[in-house]
């Protein structure tokens, strides 16, 4: 009975954000750019229909998101927890013991991250995220979609390898003042 609960809730979890994430492109042509409607914190990162590469490494944090057709690898502290039931449909995986790494390979991956510590790489088309956490460090790169983190507005992806730093216990860095001599 708690597998089915836990499964119906993951799926409405899903399915929320997903309609959501769908909607985005459309809505962005209208509203010059942005994915999701109003401003995003400054501990969270969402793309919307990315074709290429994110790597998000994650502490303290979670992410929900999808792939159309691609790839996602995670690794994570927690991954027996990780792979019981947070990929939807059910896709082909594989796991490497040394480096402890899931790869999920395939067309429509939905997925769910549980508050962890994971690093999470992502590679197709039709990338769809939206993460909140402690750090979220990464890089992305790509040649269509659009993504915002840190609570700036959302941008076109980059095509040359860009890096990010967002979270609730990422410190600003400090003004450079002039010492006068």
């Amino acid at each position: 009975m708690r597998h089915i609960t836990r499964w119906l809730l993951l799926t409405a979890l899903l399915a929320g954000a997903l309609a959501a994430l769908s909607a985005g492109p459309a809505a962005a042509a209208e509203t010059g750019g942005e994915c999701i409607s109003g401003v995003l914190p400054r501990d969270s990162i969402a793309t919307c229909d990315g074709v290429g590469s994110l790597v998000l490494d994650i502490q303290g944090g979670s992410i929900i998101g999808s792939v159309d057709a691609g790839m996602l690898s995670v690794i994570g502290t927690a991954q027996l927890r990780f792979r019981r039931s947070v990929v939807y449909p059910s896709a082909p995986s594989t796991y490497n013991r040394r480096t402890r790494k899931t790869t999920f390979t395939g067309t429509g991956l939905n997925f769910f991250l549980p508050t962890g510590r994971w690093r999470v790489e992502l590679t197709g088309k039709g990338i769809s995220i939206s993460s909140r956490g402690q750090i979220i460090s990464g890089t992305i790169s790509g040649t269509d979609g659009i993504w915002s983190a840190g609570g700036r507005s959302f941008v076109d992806w980059p095509e040359t390898a860009t890096r990010f730093l967002v979270g609730t216990k990422v410190r600003p860095a400090p003004a450079r003042t002039r010492r006068a001599r």
